[in-house]
């Protein structure tokens, strides 16, 4: 039996400890070893929530730039912006496609001040005194190049007659009588349908024909920027003669990798376009194209072009699962082939008053919008783009009320209505 020690030497210096002293030196050193890992993880931590509190500060910074950036431009356009016409100078017309049936008119303002900036895909609207015409005639064209300090550009395309449809007035008088050095009047840039430029999300631009002309605008702006973000580009046209801006496109999609250019022709001419050199893709821009070309459906698509293409690819894209507020477009030119309603006298809707024209009639239900109505009974109102967009066809609503499938991107005096874009909501009484 060992005699247990007397003191702290003869403990320390006993067989016991001695055999044992490893094991307290170990605990000695995992001590100080946790102590140096707490501490070690205690910095990084602090220097995370330091580093996270930092790239709080300067998101917060950055967020409060781009805000006064933004008030900064919103105070420009209003500075810059006008009421009603403004006289503008066609200071240069120049063909976009080979048949010469597309013409760009680049217009300076003739007073030599500045001009407010835009949203790429907004429009121009013209008032044109064309000879022969009792009322200037009103259109509204889209802006077809990213915002300039100097000037504006619209691509037009001449509207040829079809069947029993005659000839496009406005797009006609442009290409024949409107030319460098003349002067039209114009109300400043307007506009729903444009693109977003605060956000750097990737896009799907479609377009078919002169539909092209505001996507090529949203196009321009994101290149003009220096934004690399993705750009998906699909453009269709029946061939190589209606292939609007092809060199530009093609020189954008070849100095920009983030822009996928793909080009459709649903009409190729046999021995004159080559696929692979004149077009990637036989056919029309379609849902099956997109599921083909895009890794998902994970975008915001814009598009423009005749409704039938508008209808079927909405649609495909709802399938598809895209979400609706992801979906963008903007209509042009009527639905061919879309038969206008008659006049049906057993109507039973609410009362439509027409006080200058002295005409009460019951509302046809067939009819989409007032002006429809009140023009296949005989009723004239003005009327420019008949898409809600340029306010030629303002009318005072005398007594009761319209309802709006779409608010209307013009902005409508109150106690007034657009017709073409509104359908009565009880009895109504206009002043036309």
């Amino acid at each position: 039996m060992v005699d247990a020690p007397t003191n702290a030497a003869e403990f320390m210096t006993s067989p016991l400890v001695q055999e044992n002293l490893w094991i307290v030196g170990a605990v000695i050193i995992g001590a100080i070893g946790a102590q140096a890992l707490w501490l070690t993880v205690d910095f990084f931590r602090r220097a995370a929530h330091e580093n996270a509190q930092r790239a709080r500060i300067a998101e917060l910074l950055e967020l409060r730039l781009a805000a006064a950036r933004t008030h900064r431009a919103e105070q420009e356009k209003k500075s810059f912006s006008w009421a009603g016409w403004r006289k503008f100078e066609v200071k240069r017309r120049e063909f976009a496609d080979p048949s010469s049936q597309a013409c760009s008119f680049y217009l300076a303002p003739h007073d030599g001040k500045p001009i407010p900036a835009f949203e790429p895909g907004q429009f121009l609207t013209f008032q044109l005194a064309i000879p022969g015409q009792a009322k200037p005639a009103v259109r509204c064209y889209s802006l077809s190049d990213s915002p300039r300090s100097d000037h504006y550009r619209v691509t037009i395309k001449r509207l040829p007659a079809r069947g029993d449809a005659p000839p496009g007035l406005a797009s006609n008088f442009f290409h024949d009588h409107i030319g460098e050095g003349d002067l039209v009047d114009v109300r400043a840039p307007s506009g729903r349908f444009f693109l977003d430029m605060t956000h750097d999300t990737p896009v799907v631009l479609l377009a078919a024909g002169v539909g092209i002309t505001p996507v090529l605008c949203m196009l321009n702006a994101i290149v003009d920027s220096g934004s690399s973000r993705e750009t998906w580009f699909l453009f269709g046209v029946r061939h190589g003669d209606e292939h609007i801006m092809r060199e530009h496109l093609d020189r954008v999609a070849r100095e920009h990798e983030n822009v996928h250019l793909h080009v459709c022709y649903s009409n190729p001419r046999d021995g004159v376009d080559v696929r692979g050199t004149d077009y990637h893709h036989s056919g029309y821009v379609s849902t099956e194209l997109l599921r083909e070309l895009l890794p998902s459906s994970n975008y915001d698509f814009y598009m423009c072009g005749p409704p039938p293409m508008m209808d079927s690819l909405t649609e495909g894209l709802l399938e598809w699962g895209v979400p609706e507020e992801r979906v963008h477009f903007e209509k042009f030119g009527p639905a061919p082939g879309k038969p206008k309603p008659k006049p049906d006298t057993s109507a039973k809707g609410p009362p439509v008053t027409f006080k200058k024209s002295g005409r009460t009639i019951p509302w046809d239900a067939a009819f989409e919008h007032v002006w429809d109505f009140a023009a296949a009974n005989g009723v004239e109102i003005d009327s420019g783009c008949l898409e809600g967009n340029c306010g030629s066809c303002m009318t005072a609503i005398l007594s009761g009320e319209v309802t709006y499938a779409d608010e209307p991107s013009f902005p409508y005096e109150k106690g007034t209505c657009l017709t073409c874009s509104c359908v009565p909501n009880g009895p109504l009484e206009l002043d036309a």
